[in-house]
């Protein structure tokens, strides 16, 4: 029967699945996180531009909106697979937004992923619900574009 577990995600191995999907969990918040930065960024970039800046604000908040959505699904499932170890083969075939696959979903996930590791590294501690300046802001891009 072990062997069976194995290979159909029996409830044995329901706690590594549901550490798993807590660390997903994790790398989409920070991902949302390094795509709202970088919309920000792009807000300060073309500020006195507001047909660009309608135009980018409309882009981000359609992904973020999805990744928010697939976050709060995925929180719920968590919530109940942890109540249920059952449950724990739901999260096998849930799925989040994608973050690769064409130039410009990985072009924005790497800026993502550089921009939230930089504002931990710049402002370690700091909650992300507490809003940047605009100084630290343009800080935050120009550390995290000499990443680039």
């Amino acid at each position: 029967m072990g062997f069976l577990n194995f290979l159909f995600g029996g409830v044995g191995d329901s706690g590594a699945t549901i550490q798993r999907f807590e660390r997903e969990i994790q790398a989409q918040r920070d991902q949302l996180f390094g795509i709202f930065l970088f919309a920000k960024g792009i807000e300060l970039m073309y500020s006195g531009q507001p047909d660009v800046m309608a135009m980018n604000r409309a882009s981000f908040q359609d992904i973020t909106d999805r990744g928010q959505t697939a976050i709060r699904a995925a929180e719920v499932l968590l919530q109940e697979a942890k109540a249920n170890p059952e449950r724990a083969r739901k999260i096998k075939r849930f799925t989040f937004p994608p973050t690769s696959g064409n130039p410009m979903l990985d072009e924005m996930t790497t800026r993502a992923k550089i921009l939230f590791r930089t504002y931990d590294r710049m402002f370690p501690g700091r909650p992300r619900s507490e809003e940047l300046s605009q100084s630290e802001h343009q800080a935050l891009m120009k550390e995290a574009a000499d990443q680039l």
